[in-house]
């Protein structure tokens, strides 16, 4: 397995909610029993501890990103309860990173990442206490200099957004989150809006921005000069280098792909392959560029496969 890892260009691998993950296992999935009404792991055969996963990435030289979150955290694996107070999200969050220093997988870790696309605020707009910008960093500010106390060589990446109108982007998220037609969706889902957001958070960020080492952005979109393309990263750059205090610090690429929410095989042609192979040779050849991990791993022709549960079907 470690060697088709390899072969498939494993070596810069990225974990969503990865404290989450650390607490129920690599590989499980939580789901209510509706006759208990308790949590349990759909994929308890598939499941084993993380200190595993992180044990084969150190032996075969896999560097791994860490997705951490700051709005809520589990408090009962049972019941699946969970709480957004800050002192309970900062001492999970805080004592995965000291577990990670006590096993020794500080070189594991290529860096954190301060959420998964907080840009798009998972409802309205600037609403709740956590859809702001300046809230939500002021969270990360009490709990990223704990964790540079713990890790002090960590790296550590800020997620921005930079999108411009007409970016496949926004109309394939703003799909997806009006299926249950709820939302008010005038300006949420402007490109002018995700920028701002960007900008404020920037700002907010002022008293931790020298713990800050990277500048993560998402691309979707090859078809077209979209943000999968040499003119996306120079869009990533002219917005950057509008703020002169994030000078100096570079990019890390945590999500791309060519389109954006389609379904993983019409990936796996070869056409999309020689997509693929010129965007990332033209990536590698940029200084500023540290990492870059495509969504997701199957989305390559020639990659592995495996067996998936079929929650239709139920094989």
């Amino acid at each position: 397995a470690a060697r088709l890892f390899r072969q498939c260009g494993a070596r810069f691998v990225r974990h969503w909610n990865a404290v989450r993950q650390w607490q129920i296992g690599a590989g499980a999935l939580l789901v209510k029993d509706r006759k208990t009404g308790k949590l349990k792991n759909r994929f308890a055969e598939w499941t084993t501890d993380m200190k595993n996963a992180f044990s084969f990435y150190k032996e075969y030289g896999i560097k791994v990103i860490l997705t951490l979150e700051n709005y809520g955290s589990i408090t009962n694996l049972e019941t699946g309860a969970s709480t957004s107070d800050i002192g309970v999200v900062k001492q999970h969050i805080c004592d995965y990173v000291q577990w990670i220093v006590d096993n020794g997988f500080e070189e594991v870790v290529a860096g954190f990442e301060l959420g998964n696309e907080p840009y798009w605020a998972g409802g309205q707009m600037f609403t709740s206490q956590f859809d702001t910008p300046e809230n939500y960093a002021a969270r990360w500010c009490e709990i990223v200099p704990e964790i540079k106390r713990i890790f002090p060589k960590c790296q550590i990446g800020m997620p921005l957004a930079e999108y411009f109108s007409a970016d496949p982007d926004i109309a394939a998220v703003r799909a997806r989150t009006e299926q249950a037609d709820k939302l008010e969706a005038k300006g949420y889902f402007d490109a002018s809006c995700m920028n701002q957001w960007s900008a404020r958070f920037i700002k907010a960020m002022a008293p931790q921005l020298h713990n800050v080492s990277h500048v993560i952005y998402h691309s979707y979109g090859a078809d077209a000069p979209f943000s999968a393309t040499y003119w996306g990263l120079r869009r990533y750059r002219r917005f950057t280098e509008a703020f002169p205090e994030l000078k100096g610090k570079k990019f890390w690429i945590t999500e791309w792909r060519d389109r954006s929410d389609e379904e993983v095989p019409s990936h796996q042609r070869f056409r999309e392959t020689l997509n693929k192979s010129a965007f990332m040779l033209m990536m590698v050849a940029h200084p500023d560029v540290d990492g870059m991990n495509l969504h997701e791993f199957r989305c390559q022709t020639g990659s592995l496969m495996w067996s998936n549960w079929d929650s239709k079907t139920k094989t």
